[in-house]
């Protein structure tokens, strides 16, 4: 998936303020892991037989009821499947009754049960109400806490710990609860994980409490000291695990900032995506194309499988070595299963200059539509004529649709993304946001970029070099020294 840096392009540096979003991406990298192993096919969204897939074999009795129940349940736009904004959302709604667990399987889910530890310790003196004191109190330790172990950049927290803003003098369980689930409503843990980190928190905040009671009693406080510094921290840690806001919202806060960069994306347009630009375009245009069926598999699943197979031909730049330029002859594993989408596309599309998050009109992140910069060939005036046209990509039906003043705004969405994903933009474009791509076309993407002034020719020579040391790089991980002595002796003859 495209959320992720590049390792081999270097981003620009971004002038946005430093964030620490450590906790909220790894809350966001583990609800996608999850969500791609349910979607099997890699299409982008989890149809009903994918959902009911996992649900049987955590449950081999289970009724086809349940399957819709729980499909109606996190569909929330009602188009019979689940796309990544609605499985995050389902993860992280403490109204759910059923979750994803730490494995992967759907497992029960109580918020009230989970969230009892931390009541029983702002309890202080356990007479089963929360009274004003011991609320501000907890509140004022959480505050500190986070005061004297800062994070590494700016927090972006659901709650003001210094400020608690209760009003009433006391809160029983029911109010703790719902107060607590509200706060809760906004931060991207996904519920799985409550459980452990409130145990943390409500553990850490328990220690302070019995320093604080030894100390009262005439304990030397010097002997504590240490301990309680552990324990503080472990607060502020589990504060910030626990109440750190979603990732997409932070990143929609940081890029509004002045000065702010985009830095990634997520949910890209998939294989899938492409098919239905080239359907869409083909109705808009008159043009029938040829049934497909979805592929099964995304073409960096297709590699896997098959090592073996590396480039199709050595890159320009240095001179490469004759066993070099052996092993980098063969073609690309998976590129052949997007040979009919790439028909379907020079047909009803033409050519997929660029797609690009449209940040500036939407959401950023997961809820951001797309863009796509088609360049395709129309009868003018003077016969055949050159015409750039801007489909977008409805965030949650993932429908396509031509959009008026397409390029203006998309000049402008582009405009927010730094050089180095501009790039990647480009050779995902090149490779119908499949996950494979030839030599050939890393150079006709490249070709693109210099068109569109993204590139200069040293800058291309660099990527090429690079590019090519990272294959040569890959090959020799994946074939011994035996097998290239042959690969290269196969192709003199």
């Amino acid at each position: 998936r495209s959320h992720r840096r590049p390792h081999h392009l270097p981003l620009a540096t971004s002038c946005a303020p430093v964030v620490d979003m450590e906790h909220a991406e790894e809350a966001n990298l583990m609800i996608l892991k999850h969500f791609q192993s349910w979607d099997a096919d890699g299409g982008g969204t989890i149809d009903r037989e994918e959902l009911a897939e996992v649900m049987f074999k955590v449950t081999p009795s289970l009724e086809e009821g349940d399957i819709d129940l729980l499909l109606n349940e996190i569909d929330t736009t009602g188009n019979g499947e689940i796309d990544f904004t609605e499985f995050v959302d389902w993860v992280t709604n403490r109204n759910a009754r059923k979750t994803v667990g730490e494995d992967g399987w759907i497992q029960d889910f109580n918020f009230d049960q989970d969230v009892r530890p931390l009541f029983d310790v702002f309890d202080k003196d356990k007479d089963g109400i929360i009274s004003k004191d011991e609320f501000e109190e907890c509140c004022q330790i959480l505050g500190n806490s986070l005061h004297l172990n800062p994070a590494t950049g700016r927090d972006y927290l659901v709650h003001d710990w210094s400020c608690p803003g209760m009003d009433k003098e006391q809160v029983d369980f029911g109010e703790f609860a719902k107060w607590q689930k509200e706060i809760f409503r906004r931060s991207g843990l996904p519920n799985c994980r409550l459980p452990k980190f409130i145990q943390e928190l409500s553990v850490a905040l328990g220690k302070i409490f019995d320093i604080e009671s030894r100390v009262k009693n005439d304990h030397p406080a010097d002997q504590f000291h240490q301990a309680l510094e552990e324990s503080i921290k472990k607060v502020a840690d589990a504060t910030r695990k626990l109440y750190t806001e979603r990732f997409d919202k932070i990143q929609q806060e940081v890029a509004a900032e002045e000065g702010a960069q985009v830095t990634g994306w997520f949910a890209a347009p998939v294989i899938s995506d492409m098919h239905r630009l080239a359907r869409k375009c083909a109705k808009d245009q008159g043009i029938r194309l040829n049934d497909y069926k979805p592929e099964l598999k995304d073409p960096d699943v297709a590699a896997a499988q098959a090592p073996r197979r590396s480039s199709s031909k050595g890159p320009p730049g240095r001179r490469a070595s004759s066993k070099d330029r052996a092993v980098m002859r063969r073609p690309t594993a998976g590129l052949r299963r997007h040979s009919s989408l790439r028909q379907d596309v020079q047909e009803a599309v033409g050519q997929v200059l660029l797609c690009i998050p449209d940040f500036p009109s939407g959401e950023r992140a997961v809820k951001a539509p797309w863009l796509a910069k088609i360049m395709r060939h129309a009868i003018g005036e003077t016969g055949m004529e050159e015409e750039i046209v801007i489909y977008r990509r409805h965030p949650f039906t993932c429908q396509w649709d031509l959009l008026e003043n397409g390029p203006e705004q998309f000049e402008k969405a582009l405009e927010v993304l730094p050089l180095a994903l501009r790039i990647f933009a480009v050779l995902k474009a090149q490779a119908l946001f499949g996950n494979a791509l030839s030599w050939s076309g890393v150079q006709s993407a490249l070709a693109a970029a210099e068109r569109m002034s993204l590139l200069e020719e040293d800058g291309i020579d660099k990527y090429r070099e690079h590019m090519q040391k990272l294959a040569i790089e890959h090959i020799r991980s994946i074939m011994t020294e035996e097998e290239i002595e042959e690969k290269e002796e196969s192709s003199v003859e």
